[in-house]
């Protein structure tokens, strides 16, 4: 059994002078300590911010923020913003991927941009880690996916997208032995609510029988748009609209999206933070903004150009505000 940290007795020197130990710890050996109680990712903070953030900077080029990482049981920190320059892309639209990458031939982790296929529809390039069983001595992180238009000369904040949150290419830093089940929850939570709707089901059927129609009406419209609200706020609106090219018009709303649809959507406020999920099959769908604006009742698409073709929205994610 191996047993550290313990102080190491000296019993002897080497033909350079240096010490000979009686317990010499490998790195590998600290390394397969440190995964038991360390997952890899990035460090988390309190406003996500930092723990290397990406953004756009100036041209074609991002600014990583400061962080640390744990990958593969190596520590990285790094303490100042990185410039990491991107290749324009030419005639086909390209997504880059920003990784962190354990190298231990270099025994260092380090920033790296990895340049993507251009095509019609790209695709992020695949992270390089060790087949499971085998060794190797690359192991990469992905914090961030760069979408990057044809014939275009500047990065903006809104075509960066952050993966550090997604474990499968990054992940936050956790304890891999401490799992939460929270089924048992749920399940408690759900029962509570099929019990408050029969309830209010059975007080419902009682009192239409003293409502006229036009009160019991009245009052089923409004529990209907309250429900859809709750709808709205939980989970994801499927939309399934398509947008045809003449849909998009003109606007001076943002000088960076200069034509915008808009698509009706009941019990919609003002107020609402909507998220649209476009499917990015096409140059058009790319094109759109992902954070739009919400009026009464309808929902205001932006883009970048006016599409030539139809557009489809698959569904859109509601955050209001208090």
């Amino acid at each position: 059994m191996i047993s550290f940290p313990f102080n190491a007795n000296i019993t002897g020197y080497d033909d350079d002078g240096m010490p000979i130990f009686d317990r010499a710890i490998d790195a590998l050996t600290q390394r397969q300590l440190t995964r038991l109680f360390y997952t890899n990712g990035v460090h988390a903070d309190n406003n996500g911010q930092t723990n290397f953030k990406v953004n756009a900077g100036t041209g074609m080029t991002v600014i990583v923020k400061p962080g640390s990482c744990c990958v593969e049981g190596v520590f990285g920190i790094e303490d100042e913003d990185r410039t990491l320059a991107i290749q324009a892309a030419d005639s086909s639209d390209r997504i880059d991927r920003v990784v962190l990458r354990l190298n231990d031939a270099e025994r260092k982790i380090d920033l790296y941009v990895l340049k993507g296929t251009p095509g019609s529809s790209p695709q992020a390039p695949a992270l390089t880690r060790p087949i499971s069983g085998e060794s190797g001595d690359i192991y990469e992180l992905g914090i961030a996916d760069v979408f990057i238009p044809k014939n275009t000369a500047s990065i903006a904040q809104d075509r960066i997208t952050d993966t550090r949150l997604n474990s499968s290419l990054c992940g936050i830093i956790a304890t891999p032995n401490t799992v939460i089940d929270a089924s048992s929850y749920y399940t408690q939570f759900q029962a509570a609510m099929n019990s408050s709707m029969e309830t209010f089901n059975t007080w419902f059927e009682t009192i239409q029988g003293i409502l006229g129609e036009d009160e019991a009406g009245n009052l089923l419209n409004l529990i209907n748009q309250q429900n859809a609200v709750i709808t709205l706020l939980n989970q994801p609106v499927i939309l399934n609209k398509s947008i045809s090219p003449s849909s998009f018009v003109s606007s001076s709303d943002f000088s960076y999206y200069p034509y915008h649809a808009d698509i009706v959507i009941s019990g919609l406020l003002e107020t609402d933070i909507c998220q649209v999920n476009p499917t990015p099959d096409t140059v058009e769908q790319r094109c759109l903004s992902s954070v739009n604006q919400a009026f009464a009742g309808k929902l205001r698409i932006y883009a970048v150009k006016k599409p030539s073709s139809t557009v489809m929205i698959d569904s859109i994610l509601i955050n209001r505000r208090s």
